[in-house]
């Protein structure tokens, strides 16, 4: 069972762009980074320590140890200088050395400092997630800094790579999956609860709707049953917080260009918004379209198909 990535008291610093997308791959032969745009073609020839993936055209490289930022055309914008260096989401990124950490714009400057009480993430839509050290609880601030939404969550959820959604971590179509105890729901950028917290786990929003799960009724057969660790059974949520796919997956991912991965057995396909299944179960695994294609492993070979379901050479 594929489990969302819901960060509780700490955060991970993580992107993946869409728009102008720079994402990294590692050179084999000198055994450094480099970026490749969406279509894989390389756009940054490897050469970094170590890089993270891009968004807004711009994203951290290390260099001897410290961080700096390269635009999508190989020019170093930034130097390398910080202990730590976050993603750009609305034009700013988190950086930090030693224990001090504020936000920059894409010249380089300082916006703000974020308090030493408080743990930050990129900005997206306006607002960035914070985490107060001394509860564990999670808001959000504007950009200039400003607490707009108060510490009452337990938790943010935050794209995985599995999903291919890292460059989440907040709101998204104007709501953002947050945690209440165990239970997942959604809250609008006024901090109000609009889709109760009733969910086993609830992810981003995407294509105007959000994979969301509920824990499976139990096999009184299974004797392997954990009630701490339920089965669950994914379906998609319109933003009124009523099923548009009702939850029969035993896993599934957003959707991304329309389509989404799902299985209901052991192999996967892919289904459209509406829950019809467009391509038929046949994949050992199988990844989110982008550019047109999707990565799937088929007869234990990794390979990349087209919106038809077509491999392609």
């Amino acid at each position: 069972m594929k489990k969302a990535n819901v960060v509780f008291g700490f955060v991970l610093w993580s992107s993946l762009a869409f728009g102008q997308e720079m994402l990294k791959y590692y050179g084999e032969e000198n055994k450094l980074w480099g970026f490749k745009d969406v279509s894989g073609n390389t756009i940054v020839e490897p050469k970094y320590e170590f890089v993270e993936d891009g968004y807004e055209g711009i994203a951290a490289f290390r260099m001897n140890q410290k961080w700096g930022y390269v635009t999508a055309d190989g020019k170093e914008v930034i130097p390398p200088e910080f202990d730590r260096a976050g993603t750009f989401g609305d034009g700013l990124a988190l950086v930090g050395i030693a224990a001090n950490d504020w936000f920059i714009n894409t010249k380089g400057q300082k916006v703000f400092e974020l308090p030493e009480n408080m743990e930050g993430n990129r900005f997206s839509e306006g607002l960035a997630a914070v985490m107060e050290f001394e509860t564990g609880e999670w808001g959000f601030i504007d950009k200039t800094g400003k607490l707009v939404i108060p510490y009452t969550f337990a938790g943010i959820y935050q794209g995985s790579e599995r999903n291919q959604d890292q460059h989440v971590f907040g709101f998204s179509e104007g709501l953002c999956a947050v945690y209440r105890y165990v239970k997942a729901g959604f809250i609008d950028k006024a901090g109000t609860v609009v889709i109760p917290f009733k969910f086993a786990e609830a992810r981003a929003f995407s294509d105007g709707l959000a994979l969301a799960a509920i824990e499976d009724d139990p096999d009184p057969d299974n004797l392997d049953y954990d009630p701490n660790y339920p089965d669950l059974l994914y379906g998609y949520l319109n933003k009124t917080g009523e099923w548009a796919v009702e939850p029969k997956f035993y896993d599934a991912g957003s959707f991304s260009e329309g389509m989404a991965f799902f299985t209901t057995d052991q192999l996967y396909g892919y289904i459209d918004t509406n829950g019809k299944e467009v391509i038929p179960q046949q994949f050992e695994y199988a990844g989110p379209f982008r550019g047109g294609k999707a990565k799937v492993r088929l007869n234990g070979n990794i390979q990349y198909i087209n919106t038809k379901g077509e491999i392609l050479q």
